[in-house]
């Protein structure tokens, strides 16, 4: 097993921080970024669509697991949620330099229920030529709606591989860490992380 941790800190330690631990590690959990208050009117905005939503097919989508798009025209809340200012500063630090301007690729609500197989390990830019260690193409925002924990299946990284050039290379188990997290805290990572 592994001893590695996924850095969990405040979204008040301001856009800066939070890069240089994404930038170092690849991941960082962020607390608190949406209230009780808004997590709640979040659910019931999404409720309904989750309920209608049929379970995916293929191992990779999750036979086990509903999923859900275009967030943005779902629920006000989450509109809110999508331009918050640490969030947008944290992906312009990441992406701009790199590019004119930065845009949301999509948003998507994932329910996974009890019986699903774990994900298979995968990067989210694996689309994309890995040049250089440098520069990223995506930056990845999972907020919670329920705690995330290693026994209900939170999302796994192996810390540091957004740095691997060799993309033939495959975590070993202690590389990994867990995203465990409390409904509300989001977790913000590179797209070149496994």
């Amino acid at each position: 097993m592994t001893n590695k941790k996924i850095e969990n800190i405040p979204a008040s330690v301001g856009a800066d921080c939070i890069y240089e631990i994404i930038d170092r590690d690849g991941v960082a959990v962020v607390s608190n970024l949406l209230d009780e208050d808004s997590l709640h009117h979040l659910r019931d905005d999404l409720n309904p669509s989750f309920d209608a939503a049929q379970f995916c097919q293929g191992v990779y989508f999750g036979v086990r697991t509903k999923r859900i798009h275009s967030l943005v025209l779902k629920s006000e809340t989450y509109r809110k949620f999508a331009v918050l200012t640490v969030t947008v500063d944290v992906a312009k630090r990441i992406l701009g330099p790199y590019c004119e301007k930065i845009q949301i690729n999509g948003t998507q609500g994932i329910e996974i229920w009890p019986g699903a197989p774990e994900q298979i390990l995968h990067r989210d830019d694996q689309k994309f030529p890995r040049l250089t260690d440098k520069i990223q193409y995506m930056v990845n925002i999972i907020l919670a709606l329920t705690d995330f924990t290693i026994e209900n299946g939170c999302t796994r990284f192996a810390i540091g591989s957004h740095r691997w050039l060799d993309r033939s290379r495959e975590p070993a188990p202690e590389d990994m860490a867990f995203a465990e997290m409390k409904a509300g805290d989001a977790v913000i990572f590179v797209g070149s992380i496994f």
